[in-house]
């Protein structure tokens, strides 16, 4: 009969928050997310990009596996590109994503010797704060006469 209580009197002190049981408390170096245990993933975009006709090509790497979201926020134009996928880790992995329509109608009215900066992130989605995100300035340059 001595048991019970003990074992109530501990129930209450983990579903208190008064008692962490080691195991959860001890590995969890990713307090923003609860989808990882351990470190928080870490990401990088590769230095170089490409800019196709209706595309923008950039490269990420994460530490571990991660679902991954990559955006550009265009300025002036109230619109952004972006698009989401999950990688493996180490490997530097390819992002296609498409210019719309209002992106590349302000290209044609650029000359090709001038570029628009835009500013992209690449975030870990359902990590908080910036601890997971990497960022990187694409310039697009302009396309008028083409």
């Amino acid at each position: 009969m001595m048991r019970k209580p003990l074992t109530l009197a501990a129930l209450l002190l983990v579903s208190a928050g008064l008692l962490v049981p080691t195991t959860a408390g001890a590995e969890d170096k990713c307090p923003q997310s609860p989808d990882f245990s351990g470190p928080c993933p870490v990401l990088h975009f590769a230095p170089n990009y490409k800019v196709f006709e209706r595309t923008v090509q950039v490269k990420v790497k994460t530490s571990i596996e991660a679902r991954i979201a990559v955006s550009g926020l265009l300025p002036g134009l109230g619109e952004s590109l972006g698009t989401r996928k999950t990688i493996p880790a180490g490997n530097f992995v390819t992002f296609n994503l498409t210019i719309p329509l209002t992106l590349d109608n302000h290209l044609h009215r650029l000359s090709p010797h001038e570029s628009l900066p835009v500013k992209f992130v690449a975030r870990v989605n359902h990590v908080t704060g910036n601890v997971s995100t990497d960022r990187m300035i694409v310039r697009i340059p302009g396309r008028e006469g083409t």
